[in-house]
């Protein structure tokens, strides 16, 4: 995990201040008591603080991830390849992941499906079981299920994995198996 510098400052002030307390008391006969309880609110603090800016900034990142599924199912559905394939990451090591090769690059990626997914073919997307891991500040593993399904004929589905990216401020699509 990595603060931000005002985050760093808010927890060392913090921690500076309650330290300064801390060697500050008085030596009345609560002293020590005073102490511990006082150490005590300080780990407790830094604590609840380290934990409510990690899950703040882990719950954004998954919640501009699940955008991104979002806008996956919204360009699917209304048979766009080209808006599709912009959620794969603009770098040359963007993969998708084969039976029998790999295809790198978002051009590549845009031939396949253009080639492979035309708009008749297309059907409806849709997406469950989304799990999604924090690997590090830029990598999210996302994993789950997807469903094309059709009006008139047997829905696809299967399983699908890969890695997020972030690039900038935005979330893209960098590996992707499906199967």
């Amino acid at each position: 995990m990595t603060l931000h510098l005002y985050e760093r400052e808010i927890i060392l002030t913090m921690g500076l201040y309650l330290v300064h307390q801390f060697i500050n008391m008085n030596n009345q006969a609560s002293h020590r008591k005073k102490q511990s309880l006082l150490f005590g609110r300080y780990i407790s603090f830094s604590f609840l603080l380290l934990f409510v800016i990690y899950g703040n900034a882990q719950s954004k990142d998954n919640k501009k991830i699940m955008e991104v599924f979002q806008k996956e199912t919204d360009c699917w559905n209304s048979g766009d390849i080209d808006c599709y394939t912009l959620l794969y990451a603009p770098v040359d090591s963007v993969r998708m992941l084969l039976k029998q090769n790999d295809i790198y690059g978002r051009d590549s990626i845009k031939v396949f499906y253009k080639k492979y997914w035309p708009k008749e073919r297309m059907g409806k997307l849709s997406f469950e079981n989304v799990k999604i891991e924090r690997l590090s500040k830029k990598y999210y593993y996302v994993e789950g299920n997807f469903i094309v399904s059709y009006p008139d004929k047997k829905p696809v589905s299967g399983r699908f994995s890969g890695l997020m990216r972030k690039i900038g401020k935005e979330w893209f699509i960098y590996t992707d198996h499906s199967g």
